[in-house]
């Protein structure tokens, strides 16, 4: 059990990292952070004059934060590794809707989200696992 809670939590800040590195990038693109003390009302006009291919690069961060995620959980805790990885993309799912429900954000990008992180995570959690090969056909 220990285990899994250490997977999961690692997984998870990995995927932070990612969403934190995808911000800095996306700002660095855009020409820095909105201005302090908007009302959500400034705020949904500032989001939507970023350009549309920042917003990509930013979805592009999130299904590799949840991919990484779900990858490294899955390596730390191999026989769980399903658990591990939906797990941990459903908290970093859960993070990105707040963030989506915070910050006004196209409908896309909310799409995006509900339909790509999960699978992502899990997609990273397979990858994970050690390939077995099959052994050879024996000819009689």
């Amino acid at each position: 059990m220990l285990k899994r809670i250490i997977a999961v939590i690692t997984g998870v800040v990995v995927g932070f990292i990612v969403v934190f590195i995808g911000d800095a990038t996306t700002h660095k693109l855009n020409g820095g952070h909105a201005p302090d003390g908007m009302d959500r009302e400034a705020l949904s006009g500032y989001v939507s004059n970023i350009p549309v291919y920042v917003l990509v690069i930013m979805v592009l961060f999130w299904m590799l934060a949840a991919f990484l995620g779900g990858f490294i959980a899955a390596k730390i805790n191999k026989a769980s590794w399903k658990q591990v990885s939906l797990i941990t993309g459903g908290i970093l799912f859960a993070a990105t809707l707040l963030n989506l429900a915070m910050i006004p954000h196209p409908a896309w990008m909310w799409i995006a989200a509900v339909v790509l992180i999960i699978p992502a995570a899990f997609l990273g959690g397979k990858i994970a696992l050690p390939k077995v090969l099959s052994p050879p056909a024996v000819n009689p």
